[in-house]
């Protein structure tokens, strides 16, 4: 990781630091894949659909984060109660808490 770090420019660094929102809809899923392409650090998500569709949308993030070569961030807004209730009742969070989401992807 020290070694990513010394390789980026000010701009990355930076870049790091934001954690734009992000919602289990989907509703601005392209905007964040290119941000996480431009090397955003991480993501907050809100309005949690499920948890296999919240799984899928990390996933995706994740994927698209790979050239940076630092390990992306998910955090859940959980201000209305763990993740807030999606469409279907389910908790955003559900899919998060325990590395529910598998091995591979937390």
């Amino acid at each position: 990781m020290t070694e990513a770090l010394g390789r980026m420019s000010l701009r990355a660094k930076v870049a790091q630091l934001v954690f734009p929102p992000v919602y289990g809809d989907g509703r601005n899923r392209d905007e964040a894949l290119d941000l996480a392409r431009a090397g955003v650090g991480g993501f907050v998500f809100y309005e949690g659909v499920s948890p296999a569709d919240t799984a899928k949308l990390v996933a995706a993030l994740r994927e698209a984060s790979e050239p940076t070569g630092l390990p992306l961030v998910i955090a859940a807004d959980q201000g209305s109660g763990p993740g807030g209730a999606g469409r279907d009742g389910a908790a955003a969070s559900d899919g998060l808490r325990g590395g529910r989401l598998g091995a591979a992807h937390v």
